[in-house]
């Protein structure tokens, strides 16, 4: 098991779009996959909780963003105004690959979703 777990729980905070790190591992990504995570929800998510939201075919992909849009993007994420934080996380989204989409996960309780580690996530408020 990789010492990268955690349990993720919702705010009224949308987190930025990010690939998990390695953790002191100084590691290349590949497109050839390596690890895979399990995402595992107890309970039934709907959108009003919160839930992860990924985008398929981002593991591809090393980063979306120069720092500079990065770190203006970061500071739209942290915006009361709930529009501002929606058109930073679509531009990410469109940063990525425009054919790309983010899609929210909404599932039953006792699901588990298996995806590629370094596919770029994120919680939703």
């Amino acid at each position: 098991m990789h010492r990268h777990r955690h349990l993720h729980s919702s705010t009224d905070r949308d987190q930025v779009f990010h690939a998990d790190s390695h953790w002191g591992i100084n590691r290349m990504r590949h497109h050839r996959p390596r690890l895979c995570m399990v995402l595992y929800y107890p309970h039934t998510v709907t959108l009003e909780q919160g839930p992860t939201a990924v985008i398929s075919g981002s593991q591809y992909w090393e980063s979306p963003l120069s720092l500079t849009d990065a770190d203006r993007l970061a500071n739209d994420h942290r915006s009361d105004d709930h529009c501002v934080r929606d058109r930073a996380i679509a531009e990410v989204v469109r940063s990525i690959d425009p054919a790309l989409s983010e899609q929210k996960l909404t599932v039953a309780g006792g699901t588990c979703v298996l995806m590629s580690y370094d596919m770029f996530h994120r919680g939703c408020r």
